[in-house]
């Protein structure tokens, strides 16, 4: 039997570009608080003095998995969870393992929500957000969206109790997310 609780711990994935940074950011605003499980996969890497790039992050996560086992990313993510008090998100899912983990090795709900953006529109947004270590051009963007797909998130996406549609505005986007919190808390009660 699932852990029943006040508050309110969900997943936010999501293919890159597809708007999870702007969902956890909106989330922040709405009160919970915010994990994004790249986080503390960066952290580990500068611990072994692993240069900073989407590959080597991407490969990092893959050699943590081997190490420490399938959902290695968020367990290194939820060591502080239980430090944490109020709702909580935590952004970057991209292993069935690390759902799996949450849900059944925590006990825990989990509701996952997916957010949605066309490929062309992702590419725009990544082009355009001037991020370290980005890609450089569509053929590289392709590549990438092959490998997270490789990597399981293919899978993740079909697990979503919500896909939010980031097509619109800030604010349409924003008001898309209040809802789907406010339908994921009445599902829970």
């Amino acid at each position: 039997m699932k852990k029943t609780t006040s508050r309110m711990i969900i997943g936010i994935t999501g293919m890159p570009g597809s708007g999870k940074s702007t969902a956890i950011e909106l989330l922040g605003e709405m009160g919970f608080k915010v994990m994004n499980i790249s986080d503390y996969i960066k952290e580990e890497m500068e611990l072994e003095h692993i240069p900073l790039t989407h590959k080597n992050l991407e490969d990092f996560a893959v050699e943590l998995r081997k190490r420490l086992g399938p959902g290695a990313p968020i367990i290194l993510a939820t060591r502080g969870l239980n430090r944490m008090r109020g709702d909580v998100a935590i952004a970057g899912m991209r292993d069935v393992d690390e759902i799996a983990y949450m849900r059944k090795k925590l006990e825990l709900r989990f509701p996952l929500i997916v957010i949605s953006l066309p490929t062309r529109e992702r590419y725009l947004r990544i082009r355009h957000r001037h991020v370290k270590g980005d890609i450089k051009d569509f053929k590289e963007f392709q590549w990438r969206d092959r490998r997270n797909v490789r990597l399981g998130i293919g899978k993740v996406l079909k697990m979503a109790d919500v896909v939010i549609a980031n097509t619109g505005t800030k604010a349409e986007f924003r008001k898309n997310l209040k809802g789907a919190v406010a339908a994921l808390r009445a599902s829970a009660k």
